[in-house]
């Protein structure tokens, strides 16, 4: 199970996110009287305002696998995330459960506000790795795939996707893109201010990876070089056909 955390600014938008219908539905709540975005945001803010902290909510995304996520009950899934929320310190701060099954993934998103019932703010230091940390305890109590297993898995469906995208000799990126497509994984460009690409980042079942990270062969820099070779080839080989033909 993977556990991705952040502290936030924009708590309207994000409880109207999470909240969507068409994505899932709330599992649980706690010191929460109300269910909407808009009255949610209103309870958050009574603690909030005592507060100068300007991230004054934290978001947090579980995800299990694939298959074990659609496996899971809605019970079982509130006592993780509240097991999540304890294990942070954060079984006293206000917060709301979500389960969301959109895109045949079911996952949980977890608000929770900064700020406790005397408007003390908890630190972020280290949220990423905490929130990474504490899934990885509570994968191993709830009989899930650990983390680190879910990434050696998707690393190495990813590295034969690539190889036989690279064997088919894309000539430039957007042939790259598509193909990449066609085999299930979804390329996120990286652009500068000049909006001039930098980069990218690949999807696949769900998880965001750096490129870097899984296959450093399909870095953007070596990539450029092979598109040309494999432009320069295919354009030869047109070649060679008309001058058969003009023989």
């Amino acid at each position: 199970m993977i556990g991705l955390g952040s502290s936030i600014s924009h708590l309207t938008d994000i409880l109207k996110y999470v909240l969507e219908e068409s994505k899932g539905y709330l599992i649980d709540k706690n010191f929460l009287t109300n269910e909407s975005p808009s009255e949610i945001a209103s309870e958050f803010r009574m603690f909030q305002k005592q507060t100068r902290a300007i991230n004054s909510t934290f978001s947090f995304v579980l995800s299990p696998s694939k298959t074990e996520g659609k496996k899971i009950s809605d019970e079982i899934f509130k006592d993780i995330g509240n097991d999540f929320l304890k294990s942070y310190g954060l079984d006293e701060h206000q917060s709301i459960i979500v389960r969301h099954t959109e895109k045949d993934h079911d996952h949980l998103h977890i608000i929770a506000n900064r700020c406790n019932l005397n408007g003390k703010a908890r630190k972020d230091w280290k949220i990423w790795k905490d929130s990474q940390r504490i899934a990885d305890e509570l994968a191993v109590k709830y009989g899930l795939t650990r983390s680190m297993e879910v990434f050696k898995n998707n690393k190495e469906g990813i590295k034969q996707i690539i190889s036989k995208v690279i064997n088919d000799q894309p000539k430039n990126f957007s042939e790259y893109i598509l193909s990449m497509q066609e085999n299930g994984i979804n390329v996120i460009p990286s652009l500068n201010k000049k909006g001039n690409m930098i980069g990218y980042k690949i999807e696949y079942r769900g998880q965001k990876y750096k490129i870097s990270s899984i296959e450093r062969k399909a870095t953007l820099s070596k990539l450029a070089p092979l598109f040309q070779s494999n432009l320069l080839a295919s354009q030869n080989k047109i070649k060679s056909i008309k001058f058969k033909r003009n023989m």
